[in-house]
C-alpha cells in the first residue's frame, strides 16, 4: 500500500525519499530526525536533505526544542496547497516563455523578410519524396491559388483517395479558375469529373499525359515525372516556384488542352462520352 503511495506522490513532485519520509510522519505527531531515517527506512545523511525539501515544499515543519522535530502537515492541507503553488508557477514559467518567444519573432522576421528579398537565395525549387509532404505541398499551392489551377491528374496518388479534389473544389467554389485534364485511366473518373464539372472547374479527358502536374496562379507549380529506371510514374515531385517554369507548364498544359475530349456523361448511364474538342 505505501509502495503505491510513494509512487503516487512522486508523480506529483516529490522524491521517492521525501514520499517516504512524509507517509511515515503522518502516523505520528512529532518525529526526530534519527526516528524518521529508521521508520522510513532512508539513510541518514538523506534525511535532513528530504526534511528541508518538505519543508520547503509545505508538507512539514519543525518543532521548537532542545532537539529538532518535526510535524506532518495534514494531507487535506498539504496537497492541495502545493498543487496551487505549482500551477502558479507553471503559469509564470508559461507567461515568461510567451514573452521570450513574441520577442524572438520581433527578431527573426526582420531575417526572414531580408532572405525572401534576396532572390539569389531564395529556395525556388524543392524535391519532396515523403507522401505527406508530397500531399501537404500539393494541397498549400492549391489552398493559396488566387485566379487560376491547372492540373494533369494521373495515378499514383499521394494522398488518401477519399480525399481527391477536395481543395480544386473549394478554390473554384471560391472563385478560382480551375482546369483539369483527367487521363482516361483514372479510377473513380466519371464520379470525380461529375463532382469537379458540378463546383464549377473545367474538365477534360486525355488518353496520356506527359505528367502528373498542378500549375497555380503565374508562379509556381508542382509536378511528378516517371521513374527513369523503371518507367513506372512516380509520386517524388518538385515545387518549383519560379515564373520562367510556371509559364512553360502553363504552355504545355494549353497544348495538352486544346487536343483532350471534355468531359461528358451519356445520360443516364454514367459512361463517359468519347466526344470531340469543343
Amino acid at each position: 500500500m505505501n509502495d503505491d503511495l510513494v509512487e503516487q506522490l512522486r508523480e506529483i513532485g516529490l522524491t521517492a525519499n521525501e514520499a517516504k519520509i512524509y507517509i511515515n510522519m503522518l502516523g505520528r505527531p512529532l518525529f526526530k530526525a534519527a526516528e524518521i531515517a529508521q521508520v522510513a527506512e532512508v539513510p541518514r545523511p538523506k534525511v535532513y536533505e528530504a526534511l528541508s525539501n518538505l519543508l520547503a515544499k509545505g508538507f512539514c515543519f519543525p518543532v521548537a526544542g532542545t532537539v529538532a522535530q518535526y510535524s506532518a502537515i495534514p494531507p487535506e492541507e498539504a496537497l492541495p496547497a502545493y498543487q496551487q503553488r505549482q500551477e502558479t508557477e507553471l503559469e509564470r514559467t508559461l507567461h515568461e516563455r510567451r514573452a521570450k518567444v513574441s520577442k524572438l519573432v520581433e527578431k527573426l522576421e526582420p531575417l526572414h523578410q531580408a532572405g525572401r528579398s534576396e532572390t539569389g537565395l531564395l529556395r525556388y525549387i524543392d524535391i519532396l519524396s515523403e507522401r505527406g509532404r508530397v500531399t501537404q505541398v500539393a494541397n498549400d499551392l492549391l489552398n493559396s491559388a488566387d485566379h487560376s489551377i491547372l492540373i494533369f491528374e494521373k495515378e499514383p496518388y499521394a494522398q488518401d483517395s477519399r480525399t481527391l479534389n477536395s481543395y480544386e473544389i473549394a478554390a473554384s467554389q471560391r472563385g478560382v479558375e480551375v482546369r483539369c485534364i483527367f487521363e482516361a485511366g483514372v479510377r473513380n473518373l466519371a464520379n470525380r469529373g461529375t463532382i469537379l464539372k458540378d463546383a464549377g472547374a473545367q474538365v477534360r479527358v486525355a488518353d496520356n499525359l506527359p505528367m502528373k502536374l498542378i500549375v497555380t496562379d503565374d508562379h509556381a507549380a508542382i509536378c511528378a515525372l516517371r521513374d527513369p529506371i523503371t518507367g513506372q510514374q512516380s509520386i517524388t515531385s518538385l515545387r518549383i516556384e519560379h515564373v520562367d517554369f510556371t509559364q512553360a507548364m502553363r504552355l504545355l498544359f494549353e497544348s495538352v488542352w486544346q487536343t483532350a475530349r471534355p468531359f461528358n456523361l451519356s445520360p443516364g448511364h454514367g459512361q463517359l462520352v468519347n466526344a470531340g474538342k469543343d
